[in-house]
């Protein structure tokens, strides 16, 4: 005791005393720093846990935002690479007339609009001009009777293209200025220089050097009737100089992949001419924008003369091209461009009306200005982060909300070793405030530290998942701050300051009940604790399991309701579902918490009936004070029901990708054909298509929308499948109770006979058809169908041989309708019997018959087949106008960064909380013992032996770890099996029969086909582990307490 007071500053003598510090102030800075200090010294090592614990928190609260940032942007950047209209703004405008002087302004104008809108996100600007195709009159000089092939003109500044094309010979036309172009004009035309790709020269058998000649017509407007013809009219004839033959194909890929040709191929095509057989091609030419805009300036000019205006026959299409400039947006300026694109379009139309002021719009030099704009396909992707943030947000909430717990857990820990010397400062003479100024330094130190350290160490860590999770071209975390870091800051510094702000005020709340006790009240709690908690006195456990009953009661009515459409619904169910199964899980605790006495009470009477006094003294101990055992079972159940929800969060999302990616496809291959047959085809093609490398199964049958509901026109998804094949070639997952496909295909079959024979197609629904139409199994349907474009709708009845609840291909919805393109419902019939029954209704309305126009296709896994299968449908005589591949649907969706994000919280968040958890338990474990061994050295000097001391030990401990498991296992599977159905997400298909691209098809979508809860095997695994940890803690302690020296113990014991 005496070296203890010696070693204290507080009885340091002071060479001026200034005397003894009133009660209720604070000590003197310097007083507290070095009281704060000596403090810290002797438990360091608490405050190392306690520091690396708010570290922990503070880094995974910022690397969550900066993850989702870090995901979502490489989502948004590889959206707008998909497709070059992804990312266009075209201000478009057609002309029949071009003069320099009005369109400098009007471009000017523009130009002036997107930069003010768009400024920070778009490239320089793209002025092109391009001219429908006209007929090429002459070769060579010598003209071409009769003309059969069409030229139109697309030009591009030169300077630009001759980055984006290889030339195989000659040289591109060069970049004339205005000056030099306008030497090329004479009266009655120019010459103008071009280049054409190499599939057209070598089709039409021309070489550098050669010419080409095409005429402009010029109408003169306002002449009146009986005037000659010839003179309505003014030519120009344009003399095609061909000074260059490039690629087709740029770096291995062709020109329409390379977004500065905004998918213009340069190929040749086929047309046929009227009255000419057939003959004839239409070419592409490629020539540059300024010449060909000075040389139809000059034509103007000279045309200026006529009395009334002259106006080109053709409209040629004026185009001033920006791109969005992917590697410069980050997912925090996608509402900006949004709102900055409809701006721009809003503009744009007010000012098109030509009496405007500042008007886009000149007749004849500029009309019909309008905005083509990629808003609704970032507003889509905006909708889709709209529901991947729900259980992102959710997902890093309880993350954090458990690393905080951890936090108290120390700073009780850190504060509970420290009573005893707390209570002997407040003895000497140190008021509640002096010693809370103590603490406070070392929590706000530690916060401090932990924040500063906390955001460096969250942008290593982000950085080190993204190069294991995302795309290798995806963004990085250096690149985002150097983009737009005080946006970045500003999203990450608010969630890693307030959880270090909540860390320090679980520091501080921990310091109240401390310093309202002294020596006699602290030794009389360490011996039995009187302490109510304060969730206890206002009935919290109540409070949560009524919350817990309001959220899921509104989940169910808007589950079972059609009040709300899909987008509310999924966006409120999702909150609500996490907040019922949170609120139940706190209820669930609490309430145990509540009956924890009684328990205790009820296991000290077992304990008492056996033989061996290790457990009585284990389960008196616990029930003496069974704060720190109830603090360590809490964190270790809640660390092990988070770890079970997040493997069956990740194993069902997993899951989730491979049942949308079979549901979309309903096969390994699907889609429309491009040559649709007939029934008499079906055998034929049947097995050309089986014959296909690869195939080792086909199936044919017509898929189209049908309308239903009379004249509400619900649209209905109708699938008729051979049923001889296609439970061969289609993929058909069971959901729930559902038939297995065999068995709804022989149903089918077997009701052929007497459908013909009554004029009513069997027919098997889906639930939205029958919860949007009113049916049931025996009800019978009228489908109105049109067989091909252009043939008359026909009306045919159905009859309702079974129901299941979804059938794939078909994204169906109650809710939809014509307006959102979302099927109302699906129905799957045997497509010999629809023939049949369809062939008489159809021959008497002048229809054509049922066409085969779809096909399903079951593939093996080799890859070099499955490779030469995708040229072959994209690409032949059984080519498919769209081909849906599962396989490549399912690496896009198991690979979206969206999904990607929420595997990275996750990851980071198992990982953090169960390492936190068992340091935790070990530590306060560790403390409990040390806190203890004068009990264990009376015990010993009484007579108690080494094994009985590790004996009882072992079971108050091992007690703390079952119930901390078996706890944590049981909230973890309620939590799974109440959350996460609410929480998967589900990327929008790409494809598949049935989808839509809309938003509407992005909510369907999320609950078609059904969740599945997926619980893997890694569980058990997982059990395992936490088992054998500890069992490895608990021989640790066994150890300490039998290496107890007695005599050594009670001489050091203070009292």
């Amino acid at each position: 005791m005496a070296t203890t007071e010696s070693s204290s500053p507080v009885q340091r003598p002071s060479p001026q005393p200034a005397g003894p510090p009133r009660r209720g102030r604070l000590l003197p800075a310097p007083s507290v720093f070095r009281l704060a200090w000596w403090r810290a010294r002797s438990s360091r090592g608490m405050l190392l846990v306690a520091g690396l614990g708010i570290l922990a928190a503070v880094i995974l609260a910022a690397s969550g935002p900066l993850y989702s940032t870090l995901a979502m942007t490489a989502g948004l950047r590889a959206v707008l690479l998909a497709s070059p209209q992804n990312r266009a703004v075209i201000v478009q405008a057609t002309t029949q007339q071009i003069n320099a002087a009005v369109l400098t302004p009007i471009t000017s104008s523009i130009d002036q609009d997107v930069h003010q809108y768009l400024g920070p996100f778009v490239g320089p600007l793209h002025l092109s001009l391009d001219v429908p195709s006209q007929k090429v009159i002459a070769r060579d000089g010598q003209r071409l009777n009769p003309a059969v092939d069409d030229l139109a003109l697309v030009t591009q500044p030169i300077s630009q293209a001759a980055q984006h094309l290889t030339l195989v010979s000659g040289h591109l036309p060069p970049a004339l200025t205005a000056a030099q172009a306008r030497r090329q004009v004479t009266t009655t035309g120019a010459s103008l220089a071009i280049a054409l790709s190499q599939q057209e020269a070598q089709r039409w058998q021309v070489h550098v050097g050669e010419t080409v000649a095409i005429q402009l017509v010029y109408n003169l407007s306002g002449l009146t009737t009986g005037v000659d013809p010839f003179n309505l009219r003014r030519v120009r004839t344009l003399t095609l100089h061909i000074t260059g033959i490039f690629s087709n194909q740029h770096h291995g890929a062709s020109l329409d992949e390379d977004p500065f040709w905004h998918q213009e191929t340069f190929l040749s095509a086929d047309h046929q001419g009227v009255g000419l057989n057939g003959e004839g091609a239409d070419y592409t030419a490629l020539a540059d924008t300024t010449t060909l805009l000075t040389v139809l300036d000059s034509f103007y000019q000279q045309l200026q003369h006529e009395q009334n205006p002259a106006t080109l026959t053709t409209q040629p299409v004026l185009s001033w091209l920006y791109e969005l400039q992917p590697a410069q947006i980050t997912i925090d300026q996608l509402p900006a461009i949004i709102a900055g694109a409809h701006s721009l379009q809003l503009d744009v139309a007010n000012r098109s009306a030509e009496d405007s002021p500042d008007a886009l719009t000149q007749e004849p030099f500029v009309t019909g200005t309008t905005v083509l704009l990629p808003s609704n396909t970032l507003q889509e992707y905006q909708d889709r982060i709209g529901l991947v943030n729900i259980p992102a947000t959710a997902v890093l909430v309880l993350i954090v909300a458990l690393l905080l717990f951890f936090v108290s857990m120390i700073a009780d820990l850190l504060v509970d070793r420290q009573s005893e010397a707390i209570a002997v400062l407040r003895s000497r003479g140190l008021s509640r405030s002096q010693v809370f100024a103590l603490f406070a330094w070392q929590g706000l130190l530690l916060s401090i530290l932990a924040l500063l350290v906390g955001l460096g160490g969250a942008g290593l860590l982000v950085q080190l998942l993204a190069v294991y999770l995302l795309p290798a071209d995806g963004p990085s975390v250096l690149s985002l701050v150097a983009e737009d870091w005080p946006t970045l800051l500003s999203s990450l510094g608010w969630p890693a300051g307030l959880t270090a702000l909540a860390a320090l005020g679980a520091l501080l709340t921990a310091l109240w009940r401390p310093l309202r006790t002294n020596i006699v009240s602290l030794r009389r709690e360490m011996a039995r604790s009187t302490h109510r908690p304060l969730w206890r006195r206002f009935h919290l456990d109540i409070v949560f399991l009524l919350l817990m009953l309001a959220g899921y009661g509104l989940s169910l009515y808007f589950v079972n309701s059609n009040v709300l459409d899909a987008r509310l619904r999924l966006l409120l169910l999702s909150p609500l579902s996490l907040l019922g199964g949170v609120c139940l899980l706190l209820a669930a605790i609490l309430i145990f918490l509540r009956l924890l006495p009684q328990l205790l009470a009820l296991a000290s009477k077992l304990a008492a009936k056996r033989r061996g006094a290790a457990p009585l003294l284990a389960v008196a101990q616990l029930a003496r004070s069974p704060r720190q055992p109830v603090r360590m079972t809490l964190l270790l159940a809640l660390a092990t029901a988070f770890a079970i929800f997040s493997l069956v969060f990740l194993s069902s999302q997993t899951q989730r990708a491979i049942d949308v990616s079979t549901y979309t496809v309903g096969a390994d291959f699907s889609g429309p054909l491009a040559f649709p047959g007939r029934l008499d085809d079906l055998a034929d093609l049947t097995a050309t298509y089986r014959h296909l490398p690869g195939v080792e199964a086909s199936s044919l049958g017509f898929a189209t929308t049908a309308s239903a509901g009379g004249s509400l026109q619900l649209p209905i998804g109708l699938r008729a499948v051979d049923s001889a094949t296609f439970a061969q070639a289609a993929l058909w997952p069971r959901q729930g109770s559902d038939p297995a496909l065999p068995t709804l295909i022989t149903l089918l079959q077997a009701r052929r006979s007497w459908g013909e024979a009554h004029h009513l197609v069997p027919a098997i629904i889906d639930e939205a058809a029958a919860e949007s139409l009113h049916l049931s199994t025996g009800s019978t349907l009228v489908l109105t169908v049109t067989a091909t474009p252009g043939s008359p709708p026909i009306e045919t009845s159905f009859l309702v041989v079974a129901q299941v609840q979804a059938i794939p291909t078909v994204l169906s919805s109650p809710q939809g309708n014509v307006a959102n393109g979302i099927p109302a419902g699906g129905v799957l019939v045997d497509y010999q019997t629809y023939a049949d029954i369809f062939e008489g209704p159809a021959l008497a309305a002048g229809s054509d018959l049922l066409p085969l126009n779809y096909v399903w296709l079951r593939t093996s896994e080799k890859a070099s087949d499955l490779q030469h299968l995708r040229l072959l449908l994209a690409n032949s005589d059984l080519e498919l106008t769209q081909v849906y591949d599962r396989r490549t649907l399912l690496e896009e969706l198991r690979y979206e960064p969206l999904y990607l994000d929420l595997l990275g919280l996750l990851t980071l968040g198992v990982t953090a909380a169960l390492v936190l958890a068992l340091v935790g338990n070990l530590l306060a474990s560790w403390q409990s013992a040390r806190s203890r061994l004068l009990q264990f050295a009376v015990l010993r000097a009484l007579g108690s032996s080494s094994r009985q001391l590790a004996a009882t030990l072992a079971w108050e401990q091992g007690l703390i770890y079952v119930i901390a498991i078996v706890l944590g296992t049981v909230f973890g599977l309620v939590l799974a099996w109440l959350v996460v159905p609410a929480l998967l997400f589900t990327g929008a298909p790409s494809g598949g029969s049935g989808s839509s691209a809309g938003s509407t098809a992005l909510y369907v979508s999320q609950r078609v086909p059904t969740v599945q809860l997926i619980f893997p095997p890694a569980l058990l695994a997982l059990l395992a582990a936490l088992a054998l940890i500890c069992v490895l803690a608990l021989i640790l302690l066994v150890n300490l307490v039998t290496r107890l020296t007695v005599a050594r113990t009670l001489r050091l014991n203070e009292d």
